[in-house]
């Protein structure tokens, strides 16, 4: 296959429409895709990840919002072992304000899925019984809720058990990072997965109203870290459990979580690429199409005696001007690289 790149597009958000619509042509040209889907043409996303997968294609990437991502995702999941351990996945969410970036920062950007640096990354493999046994993944983390304030709910997590009584909610957390091909930083995976089961108290209006004069609402509902463990069991003592899936409102009464190792290779960057900066930064900034370094020479009537002041002999008064759209660490890398690469400017000799 010439170009083994399947990409696919979610239009069906409107920041992913603009994006699309000022980046789409600069991208297409960097990447160069095999097929080039968009959702904005009546396909559904799963239906259209899944036929990506099944057809054979090396590499997908997808460009949407995070709630796109989790459905590329759990497309992506639903596969076979077999064919997912020839793929290689790459995920780019679009945030709120990424159609205002400039379109000369997409170069690195779109260097790391024509690289295609990727590592196995492990997910969170989630069953629950409903009339069936249904199978769920997640990324970073998952929420169960007890639904009744008279329940009791007990964890077993490896080898220890607890009980918790009344309304709790649950977050079982594996990975810190999002699930992006930008800021992946494999330093921060786990490499020895284990589950942080994290619990609260949840408190219905009347607890609240009731706890006012002792302040004692506030801190009964703080999550606190409860147990870790590589594998994770939450059982009530009837159907009372609620789990953030959505399409899953029936309550169920067990859930069991466990570590899928090496699931599929996501491509990242050698080194992350993208570190957030203020939205004000990027709101008001419109910086030039390029950097420009100019060289401003003094006129000849202007080159008085006395008017080079020491150290000056010799240069021009140069002007550097660096896009607001770099930040502050590589707009100093910039500045520095650009005033080493003029440090020799043309001399100047003043008139006799």
């Amino acid at each position: 296959m010439t170009h083994p790149l399947f990409l696919i597009v979610d239009t069906r958000n409107p920041r992913t429409s603009l994006f699309w619509q000022r980046h789409g042509l600069r991208i297409m040209e960097q990447l160069v895709p095999g097929e080039f889907v968009s959702t904005a043409q009546g396909a559904a996303l799963e239906t259209v990840y899944s036929r990506a997968v099944w057809n054979g294609w090396r590499r997908v990437v997808l460009i949407g919002s995070p709630k796109s991502v989790k459905i590329g995702f759990q497309a992506l999941m639903g596969t076979a072992q077999e064919t997912r351990e020839q793929l290689q996945v790459g995920f780019w969410p679009l945030g709120r304000v990424e159609f205002l970036q400039p379109t000369q920062a997409l170069s690195t950007i779109l260097q790391v899925f024509r690289a295609a640096h990727t590592i196995l990354v492990d997910v969170m493999q989630v069953q629950y019984l409903t009339p069936e046994m249904e199978t769920h993944h997640a990324w970073r983390d998952f929420v169960v809720d007890t639904a009744h304030p008279s329940a009791l709910t007990t964890t077993y997590v490896d080898e220890q058990d607890r009980q918790y009584h009344g309304r709790m909610r649950f977050r079982v957390s594996l990975h810190e990072e999002p699930l992006s091909s930008l800021t992946m930083n494999p330093n921060r995976l786990v490499r020895n997965p284990k589950f942080q089961v994290y619990g609260r108290k949840l408190l219905s209006v009347r607890d609240l109203l009731g706890s006012l004069k002792k302040f004692a609402g506030k801190k009964g509902t703080a999550e606190r870290l409860l147990e870790s463990g590589e594998q994770v069991e939450i059982q009530g003592n009837w159907a009372n459990l609620t789990l953030s899936i959505e399409g899953a409102r029936l309550p169920v009464q067990s859930v069991h979580l466990q570590v899928q190792s090496k699931a599929f290779q996501l491509i990242i960057p050698v080194m992350p690429i993208r570190h957030k900066e203020l939205v004000r930064e990027r709101m008001l900034a419109f910086p030039p199409r390029e950097a420009v370094a100019t060289s401003r020479q003094l006129s000849p009537k202007s080159l008085r005696k006395g008017d080079l002041q020491e150290g000056q002999a010799g240069c021009g008064d140069w002007v550097v001007v660096v896009p607001k759209s770099l930040g502050r660490v590589s707009g100093m890398m910039f500045l520095t690289s650009t005033l080493l690469a003029v440090r020799q400017p043309p001399s100047i000799t003043p008139p006799s």
